[in-house]
């Protein structure tokens, strides 16, 4: 557990220092959750109950109000995961979310949210760091279908730390491409 600690520690003291004694406080409220490869870890029949800090592997988010299940974000090592709108208005959306890879996650319950704010209050100004760094991150991600396709890709590219493990089929549904267009564009690319 002391190797999460410090992994979360040393993320989050880019946003703001805080001592490793409230982590080992903060961690009281969090559970450590394994997930394997393509487990489901919120369907779109649940309401989101818990924000997910990623420890390890790459967890996927779809879209299911389509006929075809559509990958619309790739959430990599440190960041936060959570279908927020039904977080936010505690309803179901047609949003999933799905272990890519094995994954080891730190769940925060939503029950527990406030109890880390009063009980250590240190963490209330980081949450609102954490949650401006999440907000500037999903408008980058939804910036990707103002592009054109050969930007969106690059800066698909370079927002995704992960991107050589992401399927091309998940690729084509994040900037709206057909497949054989993206095979086009990397060969065009690698010809540069």
């Amino acid at each position: 557990m002391k190797e999460l600690i410090y992994q979360m520690k040393e993320d989050y003291d880019s946003i703001l220092t805080i001592s490793f004694d409230a982590y080992l406080e903060l961690f009281k409220y969090l559970s450590i959750r394994r997930y394997k490869k393509n487990e489901i870890i919120k369907d779109n029949s649940q309401i989101e109950v818990a924000s997910r800090y990623i420890s390890k592997g790459i967890i996927a988010l779809y879209d299911l109000s389509l006929k075809v299940p559509a990958c619309r974000r790739i959430y990599s090592k440190s960041e936060t995961v959570c279908d927020m709108e039904s977080y936010l208005t505690e309803s179901i959306t047609s949003s999933k979310i799905v272990a890519y890879t094995n994954c080891i996650v730190c769940e925060l319950p939503k029950e527990n949210e406030f109890k880390v704010i009063d009980n250590i209050p240190e963490f209330a100004k980081l949450a609102l760091r954490i949650n401006h760094r999440n907000a500037t991150n999903e408008f980058r991600w939804r910036r990707l279908a103002w592009k054109n396709k050969e930007n969106a890709y690059l800066e698909l590219m370079q927002l995704c730390p992960d991107f050589s493990s992401i399927k091309v089929k998940d690729i084509c549904t994040i900037i709206d491409l057909p497949e054989r267009s993206i095979y086009r564009l990397r060969q065009k690319l690698r010809s540069n």
